[in-house]
């Protein structure tokens, strides 16, 4: 599979994981019903503790994907091939 290929997959994967996250935690805080209203404490809150911390364990698998998709665009092809 060509580097670049694997470069777009990587970042496809990451960019849908962590707008995926995003989504599901917005949702998840616009059902809460708070007194006052649900503001970004709030959506911290859900963030890192809901569901046993699936959003942010989302959240974080999406950054590392994309670190690794940089890393391998990045780095020289050792082998000669391109």
């Amino acid at each position: 599979m060509k580097r670049n290929r694997i470069v777009t997959l990587l970042i496809a994967v990451g960019t849908a994981l962590l707008l995926t996250s995003l989504s599901l935690t917005i949702n998840s805080t616009a059902n809460k019903s708070i007194i006052g209203g649900a503001d970004f404490p709030t959506f911290l809150f859900i963030f890192s503790s809901e569901r046993g911390g699936l959003y942010l364990a989302l959240t974080c698998a999406a950054i590392i994907i994309i670190i690794a998709a940089l890393i391998v665009h990045f780095t020289k092809n050792k082998t000669g091939r391109k």
